[in-house]
């Protein structure tokens, strides 16, 4: 092989060498470079002073390369040998970095420069203009500007002004030139005042001396503009700079900033944006964006629209850059500003204060009763006075209720609702230990009597809360309208109790017996049709007769369902009882949930489990049920976690977020927990008796997969800043919150997390399939405890997790037989993930080990010696490995959990023969189109962009069935042209509807079939996990019908007041994915329309206002895709 000269990082924190290095061979869509010119920037002696990003040595650097094509490889056509081009290099590969004679670029993103751009100048342009360009242009990481070289966008945001610090940096001088090009003005910049000359020379049509204090920077913009500054790029990123440039920022605008956010925490607000830009446009996200820039730069520089930076050449090639980076250095370090270290933070404590007191003093003090919450140490400190005590809020202590004459606790007037002290000496020290001097104080409820009490006579009360001995059930008149003022909810618990044990068990758990049914919340008609259906837990006979309170304080009465009234009892009789709930509505855009309503529910393989209830729901969250899949555990199949039955453990918070790359379902972070085997239980239920009453009908069980390509996403809240509506400011999204879903369709919901990007299919592993698989079982040991049904598990997911669905009905039966009962896909995928062999499942391993180092780019095989390096480097290395390749996981043919492709399964008859719905949106890609693809797009967007997913033959045939796709004459609407609403149906017909119509129907049709149901929704509304304001107005987007689904547009704060539609279509959705938990049919009892198995021609569309209909919908364009264009579920 051919040899080239290459300086190479030796060493972690080593010196710098020459030495040879072979000239790599380009693959597909590459170019070999033949460098002339490469720049310096100071990312590169960072990594050699702090050994970070570089996971193997020797290493080569370099991020910028300016030279001539010297090799082409397949499919390469825009560029030809001898061009003269500049290219963003990529570190992490010996092949791509540019401190070397020869290097592979992306040929797309390589563009050409004029002859009147020396090598030397144009090594100078990409990084720094790629990191200007991402930062206002990609709606990832970035201000989400429309880009100057799209259709329309030249000059497109002219009037408004634009604010750039940091102007005679590289970064900032292509930000002042990008700006200009959009149209901004007044363009300010901050800079030195020698400087001025050339900036103004690029675009800056103001200079402010950026030695000036803040407060005068302040005032120097001020007199240039009084219009609002929505967009503001901080090419410095410092302190100073970033707090300045944040008070001049307009509400609702952009701040970008390429360091860490370093915003006065006192001063950020929701209403602006910060976006932190990572400008590598050879990343997947930036491949649209990137493409459109260099395909037009050629003609920018030509044109003097772009000018490159200034330039020091530095002589002695390859050896000159050692010398240089240490100038770079150098100057660094004179910049470079100290920070301290903050102080530590005050220590948490969990141990209740404890009190010496004087039990012979004859009289008690008068503040005895004051509530005793706060959280205390141990030993070793100093009490407090007793005089001190105030009602923090922290750790409640509960007590049994006392019965007046009671000889063990001294003739203690009995009380409700009373609250326990545990007081020692105040000349004492705390402690954590209970001497025999110690005594229990009661407060009576209403007049403050203080008894004292011996605690060795009643051994049964403890410090921690107790709750009673009763299954517990939320029953509510849940009707998900959010503008019912009437909607309420009550806490029936199923064990007999007498009217003293009511009101104690009420107690227990913060409330007091239900007051007789009014007018206002929950009638008396809601109770008695709640508490006889068999649908929301309770399943009572109209006969039973229940407790609730009396007229008069400390008294029941009767209430029974049959008669809608309530009347008098013998007190002394043992019925169940209705409480009231007091827990507000959980919502998503909160810092933290009220988890004070707490119960404890005993499981079987779980634990001893601590939730927590709102106003329609039990909750039990970030329940971990596989051992953490870091270290030695990486890619291999998990392990369920052993927990003995009596260990507690509490789950009043969600689990940690699994490693994954930046993305908007995660607030655009990088994840790197690999200990995140999670799940969540939302139920109406809790059968926390000793002994649970067996013969209760159960509720069936929910088990949601979420989205995020295989690659990103959580089970939890997310926070986000956009929807299709555009900038809503800073919020947090739950839209798989399971409150309002569990209560009005009587199921439990299971919500889980599994592997994701690498860590779930590196190796042909099928790992995140296994993590599903044992989620499952985990639902088989335990739903009970949760009032759910075992035999009946609906599992179902969107996109990818309507993926992740289609996976689990194709896996071998002998693995899923009896883990579930039914199954909903919504926005499958099925040509994108699809079947692979082994070898090439494989692939896309080999692929990644040789981005980070773990094999030879000549590597033509993976091995296991590769798998065993990947599998020892950091989360973050291969979670932004897999992401920056663009990598797209699919699951292994591996002959055991998966036999074949899901086509040949089904016709084989060997799947999970399960009831099905497969459910698309009317328009999945108008969310997925190219961020350059204008909304109002001529028609000729259309013929132009097919070649990014078709082949010749296949855009020829599209472009002959105008009948089909008549981009030509659409009409438009909402704003977007009739070409790119084409485009997107096209799209949409090809990669989601039309597949997943396929597969519906072999399913109903094949020889041994299942039943399947075809539903399209034709309404939606839009998701924080999808937002595009561009292409998605007026349409129904990829996860649109998610809101409907969950019935969460109400815990998000979005939407509302929900309109009458909205409410109908929630209801209906809710209904029928509920119904086919229940019975196996989404056809419930009382349905307008009866839905059919779906045979091709017999589609169900769901309309504004929960109107439905069957339609042969785009019968036709299917029927042309599956024949003309072709559909590919697997490749051996």
């Amino acid at each position: 092989m051919a040899e080239q000269k290459a300086l190479y990082l030796t060493v972690a924190k080593g010196p710098f060498a020459v030495d040879t290095a072979p000239i790599p061979k380009p693959g597909p869509g590459q170019a070999l470079i033949k460098i002339h010119a490469t720049a310096l920037n100071p990312v590169d002696w960072k990594i050699q002073a702090y050994d970070f990003f570089v996971k193997q040595y020797p290493t080569i650097l370099g991020e910028d390369l300016a030279g001539t094509v010297e090799e082409l490889g397949e499919g390469v056509t825009n560029l030809k040998l001898g061009d003269r081009v500049i290219a963003e290099a990529s570190m992490g590969s010996l092949a791509t970095a540019s401190f070397q004679q020869y290097a592979l670029t992306n040929a797309e993103v390589t563009a050409k420069i004029p002859d009147s751009i020396s090598f030397e100048e144009g090594a100078s342009v990409p990084l720094g203009l790629a990191t200007a360009a991402v930062g206002l242009y990609s709606r990832i990481g970035g201000a989400g500007l429309f880009p100057p070289w799209g259709e329309g966008g030249h000059g497109l945001y002219s009037g408004k002004p634009f604010v750039a610090f940091g102007g005679a940096s590289s970064v900032g001088q292509f930000a002042i030139q990008l700006a200009k090009l959009s149209g901004f003005s007044p363009i300010i910049t901050t800079a030195s005042t020698h400087n001025t000359e050339w900036l103004v020379g690029i675009g800056a049509t103001h200079v402010v001396d950026r030695n000036l204090s803040p407060e005068a920077i302040r005032a120097e913009v001020a007199k240039i503009t009084s219009e609002p500054i929505e967009v503001i790029y901080d090419a410095v990123s410092l302190p100073d700079t970033q707090n300045v440039a944040y008070d001049l920022l307009a509400l609702g605008g952009c701040l970008i900033i390429d360091l860490d956010l370093s915003v006065d925490k006192a001063k950020q607000t929701d209403d602006k944006r910060v976006e932190h830009v990572y400008g590598n446009i050879n990343i997947p996200r930036n491949k649209v964006l990137a493409v459109g820039l260099m395909s037009k730069l050629t003609t920018y520089l030509a044109e003097g629209a772009i000018k490159p930076n200034r330039v020091e050449i530095l002589p002695n090639g390859l050896e000159g850059i050692i010398g240089g980076l240490e100038k770079l250095r150098q100057g660094a370090y004179a910049a470079m500003r100290r920070s301290s270290c903050p102080s530590p933070s005050s220590v948490a404590f969990t141990f209740p204060y404890t009190f010496d007191y004087d039990w012979n003093s004859s009289s008690s003090p008068s503040h005895a009763c004051t509530t005793l919450l706060r959280p205390a140490s141990c030993q070793n400190l100093v009490s407090p006075s007793l005089d001190g005590l105030g009602g923090v809020a922290g750790a409640k202590l509960h007590a049994s209720v006392v019965r007046e004459n009671d000889a063990s606790t001294g003739g203690l007037a009995g009380t409700f609702n009373p609250k326990l002290y545990f007081v020692q000496n105040p000349s004492r020290k705390i402690t954590d230990k209970q001497d025999t001097r110690s005594r229990f104080l009661f407060c009576e409820s209403g007049r403050g009597r203080v008894v004292p009490v011996n605690v060795d006579a009643i051994s049964s009360l403890a410090l921690a809360q107790s709750y009673p001995d009763t299954d517990v059930v939320i029953v509510s008149n849940n009707d998900l309208n959010p503008s019912n003022q009437n909607r309420a909810s009550a806490l029936y618990l199923r064990s007999g109790f007498s009217c003293l044990e009511a009101y104690e068990a009420c107690a227990q758990l913060q409330e007091t017996l239900l007051p007789e049914p009014g007018s206002i919340g929950l009638s008396a008609e809601d109770l008695s049709d709640v508490l006889t259906s068999n649908r929301h837990g309770a399943s009572l006979q109209a006969s039973q007769q229940i407790w609730i309170a009396g007229n008069t304080v400390g008294s029941c009465v009767v209430f029974t369902p049959s008669n809608r009234r309530s009347q008098a009892g013998l007190e002394s009789e043992r019925l169940p009882v209705l409480c009231t709930n007091s827990a507000p509505l959980t919502r998503s855009n909160v810092t933290s949930y009220d988890t004070t309503r707490q119960i404890r529910v005993s499981t079987p393989s779980a634990g001893v489990l601590t939730g927590f209830r709102d106003k329609f729901s039990f909750r039990f969250l970030g329940v971990q049920y596989a051992e953490s899949t870091a270290g030695a555990n990486r890619f291999h199949p998990p392990t369920a976690v052993t927990i003995s039955s009596d260990t507690s453990r509490s789950a009043l918070a969600y689990g940690s977020v699994c490693a994954q790359p930046p993305d908007a379902d995660n607030g655009h972070l990088l994840h790197t927990d690999e200990d995140c085997m999670y799940l969540n239980v939302f139920s109406p239920i809790v059968n926390s008796a000793t002994i649970s009453d067996q013969d209760t009908p159960k509720l069936p069980v929910m088990f949601f997969i979420h989205g995020g390509g295989l690659n990103t996403g959580d089970s939890g809240p997310f926070p986000y800043n956009m929807t299709t509506s555009g900038f809503v400011g800073n919020s947090v999204s739950n839209i798989y919150d399971g409150t309002n879903v569990v209560s009005y369709g009587g199921v439990v919901l299971v919500t889980i997390n599994y592997r994701l990007t690498a860590f779930g299919w590196f190796n042909a592993s099928n790992a995140a399939l296994k993590d599903t698989l044992l989620a499952l079982h985990w639902v088989q040991d335990n739903i009970e405890a949760f009032g759910g049904d075992p035999t009946k598990v609906l599992v179902f997911g969107e996109s990818a997790g309507g993926i992740m669905t289609r996976y689990l009905l194709g896996t071998n039966p002998v693995y899923t037989e009896g883990l579930f009962s039914a199954a909903v896909l919504e926005s499958d995928v099925p040509i994108i993930d699809i079947y692979l062999s082994p070898k090439l499942a494989l692939e896309p391993s080999l692929e990644l080990a040789k981005y980070v180092s773990c094999a030879d780019n000549s590597s033509t095989t993976f091995t296991n010696s590769m798998a065993s390096c990947v599998q020892g480097l950091p989360a973050d290395v291969i979670a932004m490995a897999s992401y920056n390749l663009g990598i797209s996981w699919d699951i292994a043919i591996d002959g055991d959990y998966i036999l074949t492709d899901i086509v040949s399964s089904i016709e084989d008859g060997v799947y999970a023969r399960v009831p099905t719905i497969w459910a698309s949106n009317k328009c999945e890609l108008c969310y997925m189109l190219p961020p350059t693809i204008s909304p109002n797009s001529s028609a000729s967007v259309f013929p132009e962009s097919l070649s990014l997913y078709f082949n010749t033959t296949q855009a020829e045939r599209i472009l002959n069935a105008t009948d089909l796709y008549p981009y030509e004459t659409a009409p438009s609407s909402d704003g977007i042209s009739g070409a790119v609403l084409t485009l997107a149906q096209l799209l949409t017909d090809y990669v989601v509807h039309c597949p997943m119509a396929y597969l519906s129907s072999l399913e109903t049709t094949a020889p041994r079939p299942s039943n399947a149901y075809k539903v399209l929704f034709a309404t939606g509304l839009g998701s924080p996990l999808t937002p595009n304001p561009a292409t998605c107005p007026g349409q129904v987007c990829h996860g649109d019908e998610l809101y409907w689904v969950f019935a969460t547009a109400e815990t998000d704060g979005l939407y509302q007041p929900l309109t009458e539609s909205a409410v109908l279509t929630t209801r209906e959705v809710v209904s029928r994915w509920t119904a086919l938990a229940w019975e196996g049919t989404p056809n419930y009892e009382g349905a307008a329309v009866e839905w059919p198995l779906y045979r091709d021609n017999n589609e169900v569309v769901i309309a504004v206002g929960a109107a439905e209909s069957i339609q042969p919908y785009r019968e036709a364009q299917c029927d042309f895709i599956l024949s003309q264009i072709g559909l590919v579920f697997g490749e051996e």
